[in-house]
């Protein structure tokens, strides 16, 4: 039955396959392999109850099962049950798969219980086992973005940037952000603008240029010019649009008392 289970899932029949698999199992319910397909199926499904129910069942029997393991810290994790997950993937740690995922969500999970030191080296730990990764450099950066080591975080954002081939936005934005905590205006106004460039539809880059321009740049010409074009660009984003029509009414009155 479980052969005809794994021909099924082949061919793309997976409610065959999982009903092969549960009749195999009610002839040999010892069967680790048939017991982690099952487990499998359910995830799939996010039918969570019954990963658990099949997960426990095999690691009575097999508690280093890399399989279920992995099946048991995936259907807390899928489920946003952060903390509860954490054993199983150090379980898998323990067990030598040192996989980039097992780390990204392993430091989530710290992360969410405050264990901010151990999240520090599972993200130490996808740079050094692949260090093409933006997300172990993400990682650090909002980590040490944390601590207030600016530096530090700067050049890991950084480092994510140069090694990515897509979109910058969230590293220019969280750079933006640092540079405002370190009140350096305008180069935050730099990285929003960056981070615009990236994507034309990111209205709260854009917004942002225009909220720090108004406080850094004396010229009412160039702030008005700048909430008329996100206007132009986003006349309905509810508080930002509201916002930046309110500003533009007062330039322009600002600029009409200047003339006369």
């Amino acid at each position: 039955m479980y052969q005809l289970g794994l021909i099924e899932d082949a061919e793309g029949n997976p409610f065959q396959a999982i009903g092969l698999y549960k009749r195999s199992y009610n002839l040999d319910s010892t069967s680790i392999k048939n017991i982690y397909q099952i487990g499998k199926h359910h995830l799939i499904q996010r039918q969570l109850d019954s990963v658990h129910k099949y997960a426990d069942i095999g690691l009575k029997m097999a508690p280093n099962s890399i399989d279920l393991n992995n099946l048991k810290a995936l259907a807390y994790f899928n489920n946003g049950e952060k903390e509860p997950a954490i054993p199983y993937f150090e379980k898998l740690i323990e067990l030598k798969q040192h996989k980039t995922y097992i780390y990204k969500n392993l430091a989530e999970c710290y992360q969410f219980v405050w264990k901010y030191d151990e999240a520090f080296e599972c993200y130490k730990k996808i740079v050094e086992i692949d260090n093409g990764d933006p997300e172990g450099y993400r990682g650090l950066g909002k980590l040490y973005w944390r601590e207030k080591q600016y530096d530090s975080a700067k050049t890991n954002y950084k480092t994510a940037i140069e090694i990515q081939k897509v979109n910058f936005n969230t590293e220019y934005t969280a750079l933006a952000q640092i540079a405002l905590d370190e009140k350096d205006i305008k180069l935050a106004i730099d990285y929003y603008k960056k981070a615009y460039a990236q994507d034309d539809t990111n209205y709260f880059a854009l917004y942002h240029v225009c909220f720090y321009s108004d406080k850094y740049y004396e010229d009412s010409n160039y702030r008005l010019q700048l909430f008329e074009d996100f206007i132009y660009k986003f006349p309905n984003i509810k508080i930002y649009s509201d916002y930046a029509k309110k500003r533009i009414s007062e330039l322009k009155e600002e600029i009409h008392l200047a003339a006369n």
